[in-house]
């Protein structure tokens, strides 16, 4: 019973830690425009998004592939590394006076953010037992979003009372406490063995580096594709609203859809594992289907329910894909497949221009249909990976 238990101590410790570092990172993203403005730096503002977001790719990585080797006790190192050089980062932001200090505190903060990535990710999905698959994936989710929403609410709240600089204290505290709660996360002990020629031979060693991103690749390529045109919604739903003469309505779309996200969340986390990974799939794609139809129709009912159906989409697609991804993978290679999965997931975000160049060229209203063609691709490829399951030979 032990073994299917999923809210264990270490598990919250590492949800919070993951929450608090969602939180300070928007604690800082939504600022961003306004803070440049401040120390006279809006000439940088666009650099200073890209100098993020490469650095964070890099380190991401590498940070996987050091996990790989370092395993277990070294692993949890390299994530306290991580936090404690994100805390330097936020030490930072509050000393910025100019475009260069901003531009230096950034990719600081993107090196930490991206190294931080495989530890926490690669941590949980080993402490989530294989029975509790999507639960515990849509906890994290639900973790993550939770952070998104208080550090956005929190960080904008500052700014528009003049408070801008307590954005920083705000985020290097949610990052300090991270800190303190990663030092008492356990470190995980592999228990996937099996026996070759009477000696016990970890599972891990027999897959090679090569198998474990040939097995994530495909789900990460799922969450790519669909994110090209999820991403691209939130991206410039501004400029959809202005079009369609909505003038205003993109801060609640945006505040509907993100409420949406965490209440399907947590849906999910309490009735992922009856509903499964299959249902839970096809009604994903389904709420996609509407949302896409849904802003290609102008109409303000339909463009609320748009918000609506892409936010349950996106909760109810991202545990159960990220879940198989895992699941494919011996226990001490999973902080290697979180860095490889989320850096290609992490592409559909940067790919999401695409949606922009769709809505400059034919309009914003037809962007949504342009853009179909990605969230088809994504459906063809979750059919063709959930229809069976990636086991591996387990000995407890």
């Amino acid at each position: 019973m032990a073994a299917t238990k999923l809210w264990t101590r270490k598990f919250i410790l590492l949800l919070l830690v993951h929450l608090l570092l969602n939180l300070a990172f928007y604690m800082i993203a939504p600022i961003l425009p306004s803070f440049t403005e401040k120390v006279n730096a809006k000439n940088v503002l666009s650099m200073a998004v890209v100098i993020f977001i490469m650095p964070s790719y890099v380190a991401r990585l590498i940070t996987g592939f050091l996990c790989d080797r370092c395993r277990n006790k070294g692993t949890k190192i390299i994530g306290l590394m991580a936090i404690g050089l994100m805390i330097i980062s936020f030490i930072g932001y509050s000393e910025v006076h100019n475009g260069e200090q901003l531009l230096l505190c950034r990719a600081l903060h993107g090196i930490s953010y991206g190294m931080a990535i495989p530890p926490i990710s690669g941590y949980l999905a080993r402490f989530i037992p294989e029975e509790r698959s999507i639960s515990g994936h849509a906890s994290q989710s639900a973790a993550g979003n939770l952070g998104m929403i208080i550090g956005s609410v929190l960080s904008l709240y500052l700014d528009e009372k003049k408070f801008l600089g307590d954005t920083f204290v705000v985020g290097a505290m949610a990052v300090i406490i991270g800190l303190i709660l990663m030092v008492f996360v356990p470190v995980p002990v592999s228990k996937e063995k099996i026996v070759s020629v009477g000696k016990v031979i970890s599972v891990s060693h027999q897959m090679k580096t090569s198998e474990v991103v040939k097995k994530v690749m495909p789900f990460g390529l799922i969450m790519c594709s669909v994110l090209v045109y999820s991403a691209g919604v939130t991206t410039y739903i501004q400029k959809y609203t202005n079009e369609m003469g909505y003038i205003g309505r993109n801060s609640s779309y945006m505040a509907v859809n993100t409420a949406v996200i965490l209440f399907s969340s947590l849906i999910v986390v309490w009735g992922g594992k009856k509903i499964g990974h299959g249902r839970l799939t096809v009604m994903a794609f389904f709420c996609f289907a509407v949302g896409i139809v849904g802003l290609s129709i102008k109409s303000l009912t339909m463009f609320y329910l748009a918000a609506i159906a892409n936010g349950i989409g996106t909760s109810f697609l991202s545990a159960p894909i990220r879940a198989r991804a895992m699941e494919s993978l011996p226990d001490e290679r999973r902080p290697l497949g979180s860095s490889v999965y989320y850096t290609i997931y992490d592409g559909g975000a940067s790919a999401c221009v695409l949606y922009g160049m769709a809505g400059d060229r034919w309009g914003y209203q037809q962007a949504p249909l342009s853009l179909s063609i990605f969230v088809a691709i994504g459906g063809f490829l979750a059919i063709q990976k959930m229809r069976k399951k990636n086991t591996l030979l387990t000995f407890g």
